[in-house]
């Protein structure tokens, strides 16, 4: 086995990183895995450069990730960094990991077809597109109320929404037929950014100012 070069050390360079992969390699890690390890650690040795790792640099480096990729790419990359790190016993470098949160609604919560159908329609036959549009968007993404802001021009374009609430981050996806029905309003409403759903006064809407006012019959904002 490989010793550690343990001690205060950690500046990564190409000869500490040869060693860890020389360990992953002697523990029969895939050559897919010992790629991908290696990739992460060189993303994160030019965001660092030679100066002596911080835990503040680590942090900054999560920053940075988080801007960029994906809340489950981000803790795969964190992930590697954790695993060198306490290779070279320095488990005070390592960061908090996103929280990821699964989409889940119990059963007897969950809407028939018939139910479904029967408030789009009724949105609609009373002329409350946008109600109609929004009740769409709900159960065809399984987003709350309060998380509608998410749904923005930018993300009805990529087909997807990245929602990030209370520390939690997931990505939402918008299927096709939903996609064009969203897009067909945002080009007859003439909006270029920002959220798709708003009130009169052009604010998000969410749980503080939709009471009264997502229930057919009452009527929300054309």
């Amino acid at each position: 086995m490989l010793r550690k070069k343990c001690g205060i050390f950690m500046k990564i360079n190409r000869k500490n990183l040869d060693m860890f992969m020389g360990q992953l390699i002697e523990n029969e890690y895939s050559v897919k895995t010992v790629e991908k390890y290696d990739r992460d650690l060189k993303s994160f040795a030019s965001f660092v450069g030679e100066k002596e790792i911080e835990k503040q640099d680590v942090i900054r480096f999560k920053e940075e990730l988080c801007i960029r990729y994906k809340p489950r790419s981000v803790n795969s990359i964190l992930a590697a960094c954790h695993q060198f790190f306490s290779f070279y016993d320095r488990p005070d470098l390592k960061v908090r990991q996103l929280k990821i949160q699964q989409a889940f609604c119990p059963q007897e919560k969950v809407l028939t077809k018939e139910e479904y159908m029967r408030l789009v329609c009724t949105a609609y036959e009373l002329g409350e597109r946008k109600l109609g549009l929004i009740i769409q968007t709900i159960c065809c993404t399984g987003i709350r109320v309060s998380e509608l802001s998410y749904i923005t021009v930018d993300a009805v374009f990529k087909g997807k929404a990245e929602v990030r609430l209370k520390g939690k981050n997931r990505t939402i996806l918008i299927q096709d037929e939903l996609q064009k029905l969203l897009l067909a309003y945002i080009r007859e409403r003439k909006l270029s950014n920002g959220a798709v759903f708003v009130t009169r006064n052009g604010k998000p809407l969410d749980r503080s100012n939709d009471k009264g006012r997502c229930r057919p019959g009452k009527g929300i904002s054309p």
